[in-house]
């Protein structure tokens, strides 16, 4: 039986913690815990001092005692910082968003030559995946296999996208599944054609 922080004794112990006792409580004598009186308005000094000394870990309690712990002791200072608001994110995530942004921006210049809409409103861009250090991969596909500007479409995107300051590598994956209807497109963009 060793040392509970739930027991009753333990309990009075936190109570009159305010003055540091003048004996240690009654441990069992086979416990292997030694008592160590700690004030509290001493005791993160107290104890990281002693677990650096002694290199033992060292943990208070409230002021009241001290025990020996087996593990590795928690780093000496300040207690773990508060975690990061929930909007504030990571500078590269905010980058990479910055850059899909950016991207999808320049995606809105190339316009399909047969429909005066452009290629992301019109929902033949399926997929923008931007990865650091600026490599982005571009899933798209056109309204038809068939379609005439199959072979100049997909290197105009490669084109305008890598001159987006930031982009390193440019990736354009022509696709056929799904194929492309018009329920893909943007509500803009079904406006625009009356449809």
């Amino acid at each position: 039986m060793g040392w509970n922080p739930f027991s009753k004794r333990s309990q009075e112990d936190s109570k009159s913690a305010e003055s540091p006792r003048e004996s240690p409580r009654d441990l069992p004598k086979d416990s292997g815990k030694i008592p160590i009186t700690v004030p509290r308005e001493n005791a993160d000094k107290t104890t990281n001092a002693m677990a650096g000394a002694v290199g033992a870990n060292v943990v208070a309690n409230a002021g009241a005692h001290a025990r020996e712990t087996t593990g590795a002791a928690p780093p000496p200072g300040p207690g773990p910082s508060s975690p990061e608001p929930p909007s504030a994110q990571p500078p590269i995530t905010r980058r990479v968003e910055e850059l899909k942004e950016d991207v999808i921006g320049v995606l809105r210049t190339v316009f399909d030559p047969e429909i005066p809409i452009n290629v992301y409103e019109l929902g033949l861009v399926y997929d923008i995946n931007v990865a650091p250090p600026g490599d982005v991969h571009i899933r798209m596909t056109l309204t038809s296999p068939a379609c005439p500007v199959a072979g100049s479409l997909p290197p105009e995107v490669e084109t305008k996208v890598a001159s987006v300051p930031g982009v390193n590598a440019v990736k354009v994956e022509l696709v056929w599944d799904p194929p492309w209807s018009p329920a893909k497109m943007s509500e803009a963009a079904r406006l625009q054609l009356n449809i």
